[in-house]
């Protein structure tokens, strides 16, 4: 059945849309959202716009795309245009996390690797990230790159970068965010831990591929979290991953997690 141009742009925006829970954003749902759109863009191109994907013969000689491309139909033409101009708008507006690429759009002020939208707390919140990056690096394993911190002061700027029920999180190897509501020392160890772990094994790979209880068990009980009992199922974690991290110890911590 053959997909209208507007449908097509319809599908593209609906599935960049993202999905929240109850404690919060999830990465892997956003990426595959996004790789998602990316997909149903390039078929449709593909299928509306044929002559920019294949050569062809003409009059005996090879036509590359370059040369067929002036053969398609000018709002076909134009149609492919708004599409690849509105993806990047659209991720931009609807996949929050993507805005840590460039904070100062939403009117934060970045310092070295700290960004803040109120600048009169720039010091705390520099002093908040540097004895986190100790703390972790000392106890849990040294990281190979220092993360971009994004620290929200106000929920207009925690609005902007998504936050709902959670208080914080880490984007990849690229940054961790922090809420107004997420100034906390051990919150900041916690989306730590997060980024180590995506250095150590790969962010995929973590993300999809090792058990929940690992990943977040770690991350609170390493981070030192005072919460106690952290609502369940995040206090089974915490439990099963400190019986596992008592079996293997901390010098077999990353070489065992290989075989989860």
């Amino acid at each position: 059945m053959a997909v209208s141009p507007v449908a097509g742009c319809n599908a593209v925006l609906t599935s960049l849309r993202p999905r929240r829970s109850g404690s919060g954003l999830c990465i892997r749902v956003i990426l595959a959202q996004t790789l998602r759109g990316l997909t149903i863009a390039f078929n449709w191109a593909r299928r509306y716009a044929p002559s920019t994907w294949q050569a062809s013969v003409v009059a005996g000689r090879l036509t590359w795309p370059c040369q067929a491309s002036h053969n398609m139909h000018t709002p076909k033409r134009l149609i492919f245009g708004a599409i690849l101009f509105i993806l990047p708008l659209a991720a931009w507006a609807l996949v929050k996390p993507l805005r840590v690429l460039a904070p100062q759009l939403e009117g934060l002020t970045c310092d070295e690797w700290v960004c803040v939208d109120d600048a009169s707390r720039r010091a705390e919140a520099t002093r908040l990230y540097r004895d986190a990056l100790n703390s972790v690096q000392a106890s849990v394993g040294a990281l190979h790159s220092v993360p971009r911190a994004v620290f929200c002061a106000t929920p207009a700027c925690s609005d902007k970068f998504g936050f709902t029920a959670a208080l914080a999180y880490d984007v990849g190897t690229f940054a961790i965010v922090i809420s107004h509501r997420g100034w906390r020392p051990y919150l900041m160890r916690h989306e730590l831990i997060h980024h180590l772990q995506n250095e150590r094994l790969g962010w995929l790979r973590a993300r999809l591929f090792k058990p929940e209880w690992w990943r977040e068990g770690m991350a609170y009980s390493l981070s030192r979290d005072p919460r106690k009992p952290l609502p369940e199922p995040l206090e089974g974690y915490r439990s099963q991953f400190e019986a596992w991290f008592k079996q293997v110890g901390p010098a077999r911590l990353w070489a065992e997690a290989e075989y989860l």
